[in-house]
């Protein structure tokens, strides 16, 4: 370590706060590296402006950097494992016996008997009673009614009368016949003879010869010819003749006219009634009763004994293990730098930055890593 160096008081050991320098320039200690700064802010007297300061003299020092990195550790895990055992359980089961049990139970039997009763029988008796009834009862009328009377009259009239006459009339009439024609058409006929051998007798046999000769063909060819016929027609012929036309006169005329007209009258007669009367009698009727009878019977009876029985099972149980697995982590190590820095720099030594602000606080002991170094109660809040 340079004299520069020591004079700044690096190196040294501090009795209190992280720099002693705090105190130095006029406030309170720092109070460690975990303490704020707690006291009051004294004004300090306006005093003219220095002369400039002259160029520092640069050292040189040893600084550490944080540095991350990457690294496989072992740690220690505790897992639990399924163990397969076996134990030794009692189950209790319950085992069926079926024996004969005397029993007693009560049975219906039936019993005729024969009991008297008494009950009401309707009797009909016949009453002759007197009725009145409405009978209707025709009576003869006689009534005068007016009633139109139709008179036919006769009376001749000359009238023209259409009649048809018949007479015969001569009417030319066509139709069709037929007439046999006949021509002559020319053929070729096969006719047996010898033909040019002069003879029979050098051909050795005779040859059939083609002659022609003129054949007559009769051919029916249709005609229409026309004739006279009598046709007998029907003529409307207009006469005059004498026709009697009848007429229909209406008369009112009056006559007398028997009716028939029901009238109704209340007559009385004796008609025999059929009237029940209750009356009381007396009769014996059989019946069956049921009685219970009590018997004694066996039946069968099942009865369930618990037996305990020793079991064994296998079951699964969960023991912790410890093993080791490989986990990556972030590892912090503090490397090593040369720096140049003013003689009269108050920069910390070994990364806790401690130095001191306007109002005399303390810097952090922070070492760049996250972790801090400043104890907690302990050596008096010293930085370690």
């Amino acid at each position: 370590m340079s004299a520069g160096m020591a004079d700044a008081g690096f190196g040294k050991k501090r009795s209190k706060g992280c720099d002693d320098g705090c105190g130095g320039a006029g406030y309170s200690d720092c109070g460690g590296c975990e303490t704020n700064f707690t006291g009051q802010v004294v004004a300090a007297p306006v005093q003219p402006a220095p002369a400039p300061a002259p160029a520092p003299q640069m050292v040189e020092q040893t600084v550490y950097e944080p540095q991350w990195k990457t690294v496989t550790q072992k740690v220690k895990v505790v897992e639990c494992v399924p163990v397969q055992k076996t134990r030794t359980i009692n189950v209790v089961s319950y085992k069926p016996t079926t024996k004969q049990v005397p029993y007693e139970y009560t049975e219906m039997q039936q019993v005729q008997r024969t009991r008297t009763e008494n009950y009401t029988e309707m009797v009909t008796t016949t009453v002759p009673e007197q009725q009145n009834f409405v009978v209707c009862v025709p009576v003869q009328k006689t009534r005068v009614e007016n009633y139109m009377e139709v008179t036919p009259v006769v009376t001749p009239q000359v009238r023209n009368v259409t009649v048809m006459t018949r007479r015969m009339e001569t009417r030319p009439q066509q139709f069709t016949v037929c007439v046999p024609v006949t021509e002559y058409v020319t053929r070729n006929v096969v006719v047996k003879g010898c033909g040019g051998c002069g003879g029979c007798g050098d051909c050795g046999g005779c040859a059939p010869v083609v002659q022609t000769c003129t054949v007559p063909v009769t051919r029916y060819v249709k005609q229409v010819e026309t004739r006279n016929v009598n046709v007998s027609v029907c003529v409307p012929v207009v006469q005059q003749q004498t026709v009697n036309v009848t007429t229909y006169n209406q008369v009112q005329k009056t006559r007398n006219v028997n009716y028939t007209e029901y009238q109704q009258q209340t007559q009385t007669r004796t008609v025999n009634v059929a009237r029940c009367q209750p009356v009381q009698r007396t009769r014996q009727v059989n019946y069956v009763e049921c009685v219970p009878v009590k018997k004694q019977g066996m039946q069968s009876v099942t009865e369930y004994a618990a037996v305990t029985e020793a079991k064994t099972e296998n079951y699964t149980e969960m023991t912790q293990k410890e093993t080791e697995k490989d986990v990556q982590t972030q590892v912090c190590t503090m490397v090593a730098k040369k720096v140049m820095v003013p003689a009269t720099s108050f920069a910390a030594v070994g990364g806790c930055g401690h130095h001191c602000d306007t109002y005399g606080g303390c810097g952090g002991c922070d070492d760049g890593c996250g972790k801090s170094k400043c104890g907690k109660g302990g050596r008096k809040g010293k930085c370690r």
